[in-house]
């Protein structure tokens, strides 16, 4: 059983839709004009400002810390089995 021509057409426009967010490469800063901060909650704001797409860009935006108790690094780590070890 195959795809009636109605089908056909949106099959296509989908596919085109989907490689076409693909190529699309967006800067996201993340926690918005607030940046990044210690105390927020990123999953509500993930669920706010998604979808992400391949390609997408995350910015992070941070003041030094200025209480030692919150303090914290940023590390870029090399590759998804680095950040899976850590």
């Amino acid at each position: 059983m195959g795809l009636r021509y109605g089908e056909k057409g949106f099959l296509v426009l989908v596919v085109t839709a989907s490689l076409l967010a693909i190529g699309q490469g967006g800067t996201i800063v993340v926690g918005g004009s607030e940046g990044w901060r210690f105390g927020f909650n990123y999953t509500d704001w993930s669920i706010q400002n998604s979808p992400f797409y391949i390609n997408d860009k995350l910015v992070f935006k941070y003041d030094p810390p200025s209480d030692p108790q919150f303090a914290y690094s940023i590390y870029l780590l090399q590759n998804m089995a680095s950040y899976i070890s850590c």
